[in-house]
């Protein structure tokens, strides 16, 4: 953390930790959004989101830092999220990532979970 924990550097700059734990959640989205979206078109950009960094492996515990920075801890988002992304799970687009085993809790978008990003339309948002 930066100065007095505020996340800036002397200079009023965000140190390098804030700026990588902004980096985790790019949700495009407002926060009227996320509430009002049908679950399945929120986890829609949930995946996207997890995925935009392929060269990153996916750790939903950071990207939920990442939220929670983002959208102030808000209840009412986290819980939409939250369902979204157990939405993903239910339908086994996101799994364990077993290439990372000993590294748990890394995951993966499934086979199946590619092929509903790829035959998806852009939901409105």
């Amino acid at each position: 953390m930066g100065l007095f924990g505020s996340g800036l550097s002397k200079e009023g700059k965000k140190d390098r930790h804030d700026e990588f734990l902004d980096s985790l959640c790019q949700l495009e989205l407002a926060p009227a959004q996320i509430v009002d979206l049908p679950v399945e078109q929120l986890a829609w950009f949930v995946l996207l989101d997890l995925i935009r960094r392929e060269d990153a492996g996916i750790v939903v515990g950071n990207w939920a830092i990442g939220v929670q920075r983002r959208y102030q801890g808000d209840p009412e988002i986290l819980l939409a999220l939250g369902e979204a992304l157990a939405w993903l799970n239910i339908q086994m687009y996101l799994v364990d990532d077993l290439a990372h085993a000993n590294e748990y809790p890394w995951r993966r978008v499934s086979r199946a979970g590619a092929a509903w990003l790829n035959t998806q339309p852009a939901p409105a948002g």
